[in-house]
């Protein structure tokens, strides 16, 4: 389906790589502490990710991206987060605004 992943895992049928693995007909991507990662195809991932987010409460973008990198690989995960959240309805009806009050006006015309 995703054609990153069908080169990949041609690529490790033919015994091209040691950093891809199939198990039970899935594709795993081994890092080098040999932690094995879902290769999720981009078709999937933004079901996976909105998933996770309501299923974790809402968290922002950084602790979902850590708790899917975790498991989970996919093609810029990061940035695919971090949009996913921010079109959130929820998020953003309840997201607590960071920028200062604004304080009173003042006349910068000096007295006297």
């Amino acid at each position: 389906e995703d054609e990153k992943l069908s080169k990949i895992i041609q690529k490790v049928i033919d015994g091209g790589t040691k950093h891809f693995i199939i198990h039970k007909e899935l594709l795993f991507s081994v890092d080098q502490a040999d932690q094995y990662r879902l290769m999720v195809p981009c078709s999937m991932a933004a079901l996976l990710i909105r998933e996770t987010h309501e299923v974790y409460g809402h968290m922002g973008t950084y602790k979902i991206y850590k708790i899917l990198h975790t498991n989970y690989q996919t093609a810029s995960m990061y940035k695919l987060v971090k949009q996913i959240i921010k079109m959130c309805d929820i998020c953003q009806r309840s997201k607590i605004s960071n920028q200062l009050a604004r304080g009173p006006l003042h006349s910068l015309i000096p007295l006297g």
